[in-house]
């Protein structure tokens, strides 16, 4: 998919929010290069949970093609 969205469709950063107890949700991200950017505190109301921080992950095109 990364390489589809950097190579095909040509977009330059790709962003992921997390909640920060969903550990396999970052190891994923991570393990393809995301970088942990930092913490929202208080930045949606997710259902069922009520407001919740998010951690916002990323990456870039120049740093996917290294």
């Amino acid at each position: 998919m990364l390489d589809y969205l950097f190579m095909d469709v040509n977009v330059n950063r790709i962003q992921a929010d997390v909640m920060p107890p969903n550990e396999r949700s970052k190891k994923v991200l991570l393990k393809n290069g995301f970088i942990k950017e930092g913490t929202l505190r208080q930045a949606t109301v997710w259902a069922g949970k009520g407001i919740v921080d998010l951690e916002i992950y990323s990456i870039l095109r120049e740093e996917y093609v290294k």
